[in-house]
């Protein structure tokens, strides 16, 4: 979450809190489910096993989208509404945002989404 991403004296990004981290094998599929209700990828919505790596890609592109926007993708006035709309990855992209930048969350979401393609 956008919580947990820190800027050093140099400009650097650095990940916090891997609390709920996991070590992994390429192929493996976790069925542990949890995130930050606004930046939860589809599959764990669907309590479907996943591989890490495109989940923490639609989490970046969340990131991402709340670096350059200061807002989350997605917004509900209900755990239902957000949810739903993290499910069909509906978002309103700024016009202010750079199209390369829109660009790489709307693949990382779609890649994210549609890991095996």
């Amino acid at each position: 979450k956008p919580q947990n991403i820190m800027v050093n004296a140099s400009g650097n990004i650095k990940p916090l809190d891997f609390g709920l981290s996991t070590r992994f094998t390429a192929g493996q599929k976790l069925n542990r489910f949890w995130c930050t209700l606004s930046c939860l990828d589809p599959k764990i919505v669907l309590m479907q096993a996943y591989e890490g790596p495109p989940v923490d890609i639609w989490n970046l592109s969340v990131i991402l989208y709340f670096t350059l926007t200061g807002n989350r993708p997605f917004m509900g006035t209900t755990a239902k509404e957000l949810l739903r709309q993290s499910m069909l990855a509906s978002y309103h992209i700024l016009h202010y945002v750079p199209v390369k930048a829109h660009r790489l969350i709307q693949n990382a979401m779609f890649l994210s989404r549609h890991e095996g393609l």
